[in-house]
Formats: C-alpha cells, structure tokens, sequence
C-alpha cells in the first residue's frame, strides 16, 4: 500500500509491514443502507497511525482512498484522525479475503473501501466524506432500515409519450372505390350490348347485311351483262 503526504513524498507498506504495526480491534457493524452486511469484531492498525508514518501535515482536510478495483473513496481528516478509524486485515479473528477494509464505525458502507491500494492527503475542502469512482456521495450514517433501504437518485419524471400521428407513423390508407370513368375492354362492349360508338349492335348487323345483298345483287348485274355479251 503506498501512501502520500502533501508534500508529495511517499511511504510503501507491504501486507507484512502492516500486520507488524500495532494492533487494533474496534467492534462495529458494516451495513449499507440499513442492510447489514458484516459485524464483528474488526482487528487492524489506526490510520492515524500510518498518516503519522507518512507525515501530516494539519494543513490536510481530506483523506483519499483507492482501491484495487478502482473504487476511491475521501473522508475528513478529522475523522480519519478518530482513534476508532482503522485499516483491517482480520474479522473474528479470520484473515479478511479483501486483505485491507477500512472500518469507519457508524458510517455507511459505502465508505468501507476494501482491497486498498493507496492512501493520499488533500487540501480540497471537504465539509462531509464522499465516495466513488466519478460520482460523488455524502459521508451518510448508518440508518435504521425502516428509514433507509437504498439511496435512490435523483426521482425522474414520467414522460409521457406523444401520441403518434399519421406522418410520423404508419400511413392509415383509406379504402378506393373503383373509378367510374375506366374504358371497359372491347370485348366486355360487346357483350354488353355496345360498341365503342354507342350504336346497338343490331343496328349494326342490319347494315352490313344490307351491304351484303347490295354487293351481292351488283355482282349479279354484272355476271348477267357479261354472259349477254358474250
């Protein structure tokens, strides 16, 4: 675990340089939002102990923690500074399988970073502890779980959605009488009865008849002036 100073100077701890600093066990529960998570007791060093080793300095008003996951989490320095703040390896008198936690009795476990790799001093401003990656979240106390189940965000709106119009959706087609004014086939005409004049077709058959026997009685005079003649 590395630790900086403000100065930017900085001490590294191995997993072994911190069981052999001295020992101390605070019973505390561990609970996220009224939910408990873990209690016990929990043995580790202060962490006023091992902000001491790096070098405080009083102008410090925060604590930053990282984890290996890259989880970060900031306390004040004056909690940090409190006699029951600690860095645990062991739970029950069993190693911790997050190797380090940091145990802030009385505070949510949001701010129990567990697996840490370093610990750094700031001079930002901090009136309350925040944690996160990106998203910054109070320093909050454990609350019974009848007030507390989760922290919700921000509540949102309902939206409501807009009721979809022709344009923008589905073009509502409208049933198409046939035309009245489509020129029907010949041969549909006819067996209606008409032709493409209007003229009834007897009318018709009664002309070319006529035509017919006028042919035919012209034809006639004609072979008859021929075999006179000859």
């Amino acid at each position: 675990m590395q630790i900086t100073n403000l100065a930017g100077a900085t001490i590294n701890l191995t997993y072994d340089d911190i069981l052999a600093l001295p020992k101390t066990t605070v019973s505390a529960d561990l609970s996220c939002y009224g939910n408990p998570v873990a209690t016990g007791d929990w043995r580790g060093v202060k962490l006023s102990d091992l902000l001491d080793q790096a070098g405080i300095d009083p102008a410090a008003t925060s604590i930053n923690f990282k984890a290996q996951d890259g989880y970060a989490v900031s306390i004040p320095t004056d909690t940090a500074m409190r006699p029951d703040v600690i860095v645990a390896y062991d739970l029950n008198g069993s190693p911790l399988a997050e190797t380090l936690r940091l145990v802030v009795p009385d505070a949510n476990g949001n701010l129990w970073i567990a697996m840490i790799t370093s610990i750094s001093m700031s001079i930002a401003q901090l009136n309350q502890g925040v944690s996160g990656n990106s998203e910054q979240k109070p320093y909050e106390q454990t609350q019974s779980s009848s007030n507390i189940t989760t922290q919700p965000s921000q509540q949102q709106q309902p939206q409501v959605q807009p009721t979809p119009t022709a344009s923008s959706n589905l073009t509502a087609v409208e049933p198409v009488a046939p035309p009245t004014n489509v020129t029907q086939p010949q041969s549909n005409q006819i067996a209606s009865g008409q032709q493409g004049f209007g003229f009834p077709v007897e009318g018709v058959y009664g002309v070319v008849f006529g035509i017919a026997v006028a042919v035919g009685a012209v034809s006639f005079v004609v072979y008859s002036r021929k075999k006179t003649k000859a």
